[in-house]
């Protein structure tokens, strides 16, 4: 029983997230299709949050438990980012609030991922204000756009650091190429994502 109350009370976080950004289009009959497609950059974003949720699941049991509320708010945007309008051209859709300025900023981010980059620049970039790009990426993913930059970084530098050759690489180069200048900073935001220290996955110790 309780299991079941926990997947309705899921379902109602969903809907009305759906609602208050104007997914119209996620309704009954999309649930009922059996196969849906995702762009591999939407679902690899939502992969890598789920390991991160795993990992601490099996290192902390009570995790899930007592931050419940918490998963809902930044699994929801990025599950229902996952369901592109794009792939759904036959469905009656209503676009993201402040999709398209969001988009270009997304876009901006990766390409200055090597340099330091402040909201203002962002914004000079995209051509809008400060409180129209955060409400755009609170919408769309539950995250101030600098928080969604630094999960985007930090993400490169582990699959970075998984990839690389703890004989050749170093951990310091890695951060540096990803646009991480203050290791200190680095390596307290990495250690509180991921649950290990950078120089632990560049050595595979976990």
């Amino acid at each position: 029983m309780s299991q079941f109350n926990t997947s309705a009370l899921a379902r109602l976080h969903l809907q009305q997230y759906l609602h208050d950004v104007d997914r119209d289009n996620v309704d009954t009959k999309f649930f009922r299709q059996n196969v849906i497609q995702i762009e591999d950059q939407r679902l690899g974003n939502l992969h890598d949050y789920l390991n991160q949720i795993f990992y601490l699941a099996v290192k902390n049991p009570d995790f899930l438990a007592r931050s419940y509320p918490l998963l809902l708010g930044d699994l929801l945007p990025l599950l229902v980012n996952c369901f592109s309008t794009e792939s759904y051209p036959r469905l009656c859709t209503h676009p993201f609030r402040r999709a398209t300025l969001v988009q270009e900023a997304e876009a901006y981010m990766l390409a200055h991922l090597d340099e330091p980059i402040t909201l203002e620049a962002i914004c000079k970039a995209v051509k809008t204000s400060k409180s129209t790009l955060s409400y755009g990426f609170q919408e769309i993913f539950g995250l101030s756009p600098m928080a969604y930059l630094k999960s985007v970084r930090l993400n490169e530098v582990r699959r970075a650091l998984k990839a690389s050759d703890p004989t050749q690489a170093t951990v310091l180069g890695i951060a540096n190429r990803y646009g991480f200048w203050h290791m200190g900073h680095f390596s307290r935001d990495y250690r509180q994502m991921f649950g290990e220290s950078p120089s632990e996955t560049l050595k595979g110790l976990l």
